[in-house]
C-alpha cells in the first residue's frame, strides 16, 4: 500500500498544478451536469490527470470518478478495490474563487477507504 501513497501525491499535485492553471481566468467553462451541479474546465482537467496517472500507476484497478460515467452495477458489484476520486471537490467555491477546494483520491478495498 505504501508504494502507492507517493505517486498518488504527486498525481494529487499535479492534479492541484492543472486545476490552478485555470483559477480566476475569465473563462473557465463553467457548465451544468445531469445532476444540476457544475462542472468546469479544471474539473475536467484534474479528472484527465488523476485518470491517466491512475491507469498507468495500477492498470489493474478500476476508477470510478465523479467526472465520469458511473459503470453498471453489474460491472461493479464484485470489484473488491478500486479508486474513487473527486477530482475538484468545491467546484462551487473555486467558481465563487474563494480557494475552498481540494483534490480527493481514495482507494478502496472491500468497500473501506484504505489509502486517500
Amino acid at each position: 500500500m505504501i508504494e502507492l501513497l507517493e505517486p498518488c501525491i504527486s498525481l494529487a499535485e499535479q492534479a492541484g498544478a492543472a486545476i490552478m492553471s485555470l483559477y480566476k481566468k475569465d473563462d473557465i467553462g463553467k457548465q451544468e451536469k445531469s445532476d444540476n451541479t457544475p462542472v468546469t474546465k479544471a474539473d475536467l482537467a484534474a479528472n484527465d490527470v488523476l485518470v491517466a496517472g491512475l491507469k498507468a500507476l495500477a492498470p489493474d484497478i478500476p476508477i470510478m470518478s465523479e467526472e465520469t460515467p458511473i459503470p453498471a452495477l453489474a460491472e461493479r458489484q464484485d470489484w473488491q478495490r478500486y479508486w474513487l476520486l473527486d477530482p475538484m471537490d468545491g467546484t462551487g467555491e473555486f467558481i465563487l474563487e474563494s480557494g475552498d477546494f481540494a483534490v480527493n483520491i481514495a482507494l478502496v478495498e472491500n468497500n473501506r477507504p484504505v489509502l486517500g
